[in-house]
């Protein structure tokens, strides 16, 4: 019989070898876009925008501003803001984590990144 941190350990080991099948994330078969995320550390809504991009096994480029002014200026004259997180499918500009789980509540981030680059 299995304890309760055996089990644990378990479904924490599932959950990350395969974050792709957890419910309401269905895997995408086949990623073909171009995913640029801005972050910067201990930024909440950046982890929260990444966890989804995980989920769904999509690829993408991040580019941490934390530490860097060049990076920082040169996010602010892509978005035309400094705000953190900033994300482009395919050069499209999709906004921040609060757009992006728009876009999936929406159910059309799914067809946005099954577009080729």
């Amino acid at each position: 019989m299995l304890n309760t941190c055996q089990v644990m350990t378990a479904v924490w080991t599932l959950a990350s070898v395969r974050p792709m099948y957890v419910r309401g994330f269905p895997k995408i078969k086949r990623v073909m876009a171009t995913v640029e995320i801005y972050t910067a550390r201990m930024c909440p809504f950046c982890t929260r925008a990444i966890n989804l991009l995980r989920r769904k096994g999509v690829n993408f480029q991040q580019v941490d501003v934390t530490f860097s002014p060049k990076k920082r200026k040169a996010l602010a004259e892509r978005a035309g803001a400094t705000s953190v997180p900033q994300i482009w499918i395919n050069d499209q500009h999709v906004g921040g984590s609060d757009d992006l789980y728009a876009l999936e509540a929406a159910g059309e981030l799914d067809n946005l990144l099954a577009q080729d680059a």
